[in-house]
């Protein structure tokens, strides 16, 4: 809001608009009426009526600023603030003076509120990928093996590593390497589920969850998003990227770290008998 408030008069009487308006000649705000609502004066903080459905109108409700106050005058609406029919000059300007710290307050809270909101998001998200990063990762983990995913509470851990990747930033450089980084966080975003949830947990590894996968499908799913997350990196022969995948599938007994120590065991086992594939034990390798 600015400095000096606007103020907005609205009755089907000129007569009381023009009494409205002496009464409030002497404070610190701008005072405009219909008639004006079609010149550009910026958004409308206080509106005074005693016609509710003139501020229901289209042109009063297009000038009115995201966070306004009402002042009622004799009349029944669901206003900030009541006065008689005919309010005294006092009485009408305290009563624009509170509303204006009111507005003021109510757009602080927002912006505060929004600020936090964003703050919460920074602290979680993974500013090179755009997906969740561990400390989000952590929390979400811990957020589903406390509930069930789906009726038979099925949920399925990917981890995603790219295979050789300090070599990509020692032959290419750090900004391809975080080229391709944000490519793999990008096109594993866009091949899971809306309920599913990816997250950058470390340099080059990347974790999934994947509730409501029956297990004779849950290999397939994984080969799945790991080939879709490699798709079109190192275009144009230039390098080859691959990854190995480790999966596990939820157990009754398990927590959250059991749970991911067996899917990275899957994924240490891929790394030592060959890369470029998806692992769902360490007693066999599959893809």
């Amino acid at each position: 809001m600015n400095d000096r408030p606007r103020i907005l008069l609205l009755s089907e009487s000129s007569t009381s608009v023009e009494q409205w308006r002496q009464l409030l000649k002497e404070t610190n705000c701008d005072i405009s009426t219909q008639a004006d609502l079609s010149a550009e004066l910026g958004p409308v903080d206080i509106v005074i009526t005693d016609e509710e459905q003139l501020v229901e109108d289209v042109p009063v409700a297009n000038a009115l600023s995201d966070i306004y106050a009402v002042i009622a005058i004799g009349a029944d609406l669901a206003a900030d603030v009541v006065l008689a029919t005919d309010p005294t000059q006092r009485e009408m300007q305290l009563a624009c003076r509170l509303l204006s710290e009111i507005v003021h307050l109510r757009r602080e809270q927002v912006a505060s509120r929004q600020t936090q909101q964003r703050l919460s998001e920074l602290a979680e998200v993974d500013s090179l990928t755009g997906l969740a990063n561990r400390r989000a990762w952590d929390i979400e983990l811990q957020r589903r093996m406390s509930h069930s995913d789906g009726s038979d509470g099925t949920l399925c851990l990917m981890l995603l590593d790219l295979d050789h990747f300090k070599a990509i930033n020692t032959t290419h450089g750090y900004t391809v390497a975080d080229e391709v980084l944000r490519h793999v966080g990008s096109a594993l975003q866009t091949s899971i589920r809306a309920n599913d949830f990816a997250a950058r947990i470390g340099g080059d590894e990347f974790a999934v969850l994947l509730p409501k996968i029956a297990a004779e499908h849950a290999e397939t799913v994984v080969e799945r998003i790991r080939t879709a997350a490699l798709d079109g990196v190192g275009k144009d022969g230039e390098f080859k990227v691959t990854a190995t995948a480790g999966l596990a599938l939820r157990h009754p007994t398990d927590d959250a770290e059991s749970l991911f120590s067996r899917a990275d065991a899957h994924l240490r086992h891929g790394k030592v008998t060959g890369r470029n594939r998806s692992v769902a034990s360490v007693e066999r390798t599959k893809f």
